[in-house]
This record gives structure tokens, C-alpha cells and sequence, in this order.
């Protein structure tokens, strides 16, 4: 089954393009898929807070979640 990732449309830029992605993996968790200053993505944990890792693009933190976290 894939991973079914959504836009948080609340958090968009002034431009209309989606900032935010997240994935829920249980009852109240989620990941989350932040665009940052630079162009690359924080994976955040499921605390909101805890930057687990920074990837050069979507498609490569969307790959670093699946492969070390699901």
C-alpha cells in the first residue's frame, strides 16, 4: 500500500504553492514534509518539532520516510 502524502493548503506561499506535507501514521501522529529557505525539506517527526532529517527534494524525503520510518 503507498503512503498517501496531503497538502496542508493553510500553510502555502504567497503564490499558491504547497510548504507542507504530512503523512499520518496513527491515531494523532503524523510526519511532516517542510519546504525550507533553500529549497530543500525537513522531515519532522511526529512531536512537530524534531528536524530528522533535511533532503535536497519532495521525492527524496518522501523516499527517506518510507525507507527509515515506516
Amino acid at each position: 500500500m503507498k503512503n498517501k502524502w496531503e497538502v496542508l493548503h493553510d500553510c502555502d506561499d504567497d503564490n499558491g504553492n504547497p510548504t507542507t506535507y504530512f503523512l499520518k501514521v496513527g491515531e494523532n501522529m503524523f510526519y511532516w514534509l517542510v519546504l525550507v529557505d533553500n529549497g530543500m525539506f525537513d522531515v519532522i517527526d511526529c512531536d512537530c518539532y524534531t528536524v530528522l532529517m533535511t533532503c535536497k527534494n519532495l521525492a527524496s524525503a518522501k523516499r527517506w520516510v518510507a525507507i527509515n520510518l515506516l
